[in-house]
């Protein structure tokens, strides 16, 4: 069954008939493509709101403008005036407190590897467990990856990750610009991911260990391309892996 972009517009939106949305579920667990569009949409949907909370006051700017406030002198008032009096404070103090947290929202990503944990949270075994990776079908997604990050993926350096084998490899986007996952599944079947993305920046002698959105992470960066490894399990393996692979990739 195929799907226009107006159906995946609805289904974002939550406004795609119930048998037509059952239909999605089902049809994308094994179509990267249908996969990647539903993604795009979603981005393009929620840049407006990513936008407008990005560009929202500080905390320290809204207490700022409350202190200014000029102190209010005492007066009597009764009845509709008070009632309005008293609409008017609650709505400055909702506004004051909304601003405080929209500006402390811990689910906005500011960065792409805030972004990839916030997907990578998203993960079950059962979204990976049904791959049969197929070489040929590997060799493939990992040429059209390489092609879009502008770089060479060797299968020989990402087929095994500390003796988890390759599932499959699609290519995302962070703010316009490609970014390759690499999916894995743990002894566990805990899904773990390895990302690559062609933003540039210092290169690192050793790799960042940190929790992103729950889940254990590590990074590094060559000063061309930066790569990610995330996951939970133990912090110790993932500073294994990426150590391993800073020697191949």
């Amino acid at each position: 069954m195929s799907f226009s972009d107006s159906q995946l517009r609805a289904y974002i939106a939550g406004n795609l008939p119930p048998d037509h949305a059952s239909a999605l579920e089902e049809q994308i667990a094994d179509d990267q493509e249908l996969e990647a569009r539903l993604l795009a949409f979603d981005r393009e949907q929620a840049a407006p709101i990513r936008d407008a909370f990005m560009s929202a006051p500080s905390p320290d700017h809204i207490a700022g403008l409350a202190a200014a406030l000029p102190a209010a002198k005492p007066r009597k008032m009764i009845g509709a005036n008070f009632a309005k009096i008293g609409f008017a404070a609650s709505t400055l103090i909702a506004a004051i407190l909304l601003g405080v947290l929209i500006t402390n929202r811990p689910g906005t990503a500011k960065t792409w590897r805030e972004q990839v944990a916030i997907y990578q949270a998203l993960y079950v075994t059962d979204t990976l467990s049904h791959i049969a990776p197929d070489p040929t079908v590997l060799s493939q997604e990992l040429e059209r990856s390489s092609a879009a990050l502008g770089r060479s993926l060797d299968i020989d350096a990402v087929r095994n990750l500390d003796g988890l084998s390759l599932l499959r490899a699609q290519v995302l986007g962070f703010n316009d610009t490609p970014l390759v996952q690499m999916a894995y599944l743990s002894e566990n079947g805990v899904p773990i991911a390895l990302c690559a993305v062609h933003i540039g920046s210092d290169p690192q002698a050793g790799v960042r260990a940190e929790v992103l959105s729950g889940l254990p992470s590590v990074s590094w960066s060559d000063g061309q391309f930066s790569y990610m490894i995330v996951g939970d399990i133990a912090p110790s393996r993932l500073e294994r892996m990426a150590q391993g692979l800073q020697n191949t990739l």
